[in-house]
């Protein structure tokens, strides 16, 4: 199977809006366990992974950072329409294409992507069609920013710098675990779907993985909630986040009209 990465690493950029921010300060507490993947076993690879040989139209590729919104998509409408809704492999590409300059046909180009230019190409250009009302970043360092995220919005969508031991556990149908050494092989964006006490269960070429909590806090660089407008409507719990949508919004707008920091100014992620 040949497994692509292509997430750019996270830098500290101050204009990254903080969910908590937007919230009220007295959350409901998310359960021990949740599950928002409503059964689907079925998950598409939406040009991430693919046999040595891909389907024609497909070139495998670094899209990891569009697949995940893809795969959150499958989810939130499932969980709100009891359907599916997949947006097509060659979807997905053409968002990755039209973000970075990737093309395609040749192949050239297939850099990556960053998660937070990603988000907001979600959000004001859409990705297969569909879009995002809102997004905001996650604090990394606390296990229930990302319980919650799952819980109220319906998914965390984090962003991993993984080592070569997620690779062979993946291959060999195993659970993510912190390895004693292990080198770093590249970024990788994945949405978190489901947890419980020990466990979260993501979505990564084609399939659901699960992976531990120490994992997760071992490498993960950068996580952030999407707010999309039909799980708001129909989930009865996004509300009671208190979450400020307009305010949210309109602070989106304004950070994303200022132009982006020189690399002099950014910093990596601590």
């Amino acid at each position: 199977m040949n497994y692509k990465l292509g997430k750019h690493a996270a830098t500290a950029d101050p204009r990254r809006l903080m969910m908590s921010a937007f919230t009220s300060a007295r959350l409901p507490a998310p359960p021990a366990t949740c599950d928002r993947t409503y059964g689907i076993t079925d998950w598409t690879p939406m040009g991430n992974s693919g046999e040595d040989a891909p389907p024609p139209g497909v070139k495998v590729c670094g899209d990891c950072a569009y697949a995940g919104p893809g795969h959150m998509v499958m989810a939130w409408s499932m969980g709100t329409t009891k359907k599916p809704l997949i947006i097509p492999d060659t979807e997905i590409v053409a968002a990755y294409a039209s973000g970075t300059g990737y093309n395609p046909v040749t192949g050239a180009g297939d850099n990556g992507s960053s998660m937070p230019a990603v988000c907001e190409q979600w959000r004001t250009k859409g990705i297969g069609g569909n879009k995002i009302t809102a997004y905001g970043a996650l604090d990394q360092s606390r296990q229930v920013s990302i319980q919650q995220a799952v819980y109220l919005f319906g998914a965390a969508f984090v962003g991993l710098m993984l080592p070569q031991s997620a690779m062979q556990q993946t291959e060999a149908n195993l659970v993510w675990t912190t390895p004693w050494f292990s080198p770093i092989i590249g970024g990788h964006a994945v949405p978190i779907l489901a947890y419980d006490a020990v466990h979260i269960w993501l979505i990564t070429w084609a399939k659901i993985q699960c992976a531990t909590w120490d994992f997760l806090f071992r490498y993960m660089d950068e996580a952030f909630a999407c707010i999309d407008p039909l799980w708001i409507a129909s989930d009865g719990l996004a509300p009671d986040s208190g979450l400020n949508v307009p305010a949210l919004v309109a602070d989106l707008d304004l950070v994303s009209a200022k132009p982006t920091l020189p690399p002099s100014q950014l910093t990596r992620a601590a």
